[in-house]
């Protein structure tokens, strides 16, 4: 006989075996330890969709972190950019003032034409 069929029937033999009260009473104490399991398998995954529930918030928490600092990199390189324009505006008009004080954009040109 297989393996299987000797299983098959040791378990038949032993219901046969055991009164409807002992029936009962195992069964009553599987479905503790069956209860028991669940229970445990379901705070296991509970704790599992908690974690990745976490590193969700954290990635987010990321990725918000570093997009405010590139906004904050690209706010200062345009302050910068626009501080520039300005100084040159600045200097344009002071030299144009020490020049003649000439103030159309056709006064500009001298300046640029003595470095092309």
């Amino acid at each position: 006989m297989s393996e299987p069929d000797s299983d098959l029937l040791d378990s038949l033999i032993k219901r046969m075996q055991e009164g409807t009260a002992d029936r009962l009473e195992r069964q009553r104490q599987e479905a503790g330890e069956l209860k028991t399991r669940e229970e445990l398998d379901s705070a296991r995954r509970l704790e599992e969709m908690w974690m990745q529930e976490y590193e969700r918030q954290r990635a987010i928490a990321d990725a918000q972190v570093e997009q405010r600092r590139q906004e904050q990199l690209l706010v200062r390189y345009v302050l910068i950019g626009a501080a520039v324009i300005i100084l040159v505006l600045v200097a344009l008009t002071v030299v144009l003032s020490l020049s003649g004080g000439e103030s159309g954009p056709e006064s500009l040109l001298p300046l640029f034409i003595a470095y092309v």
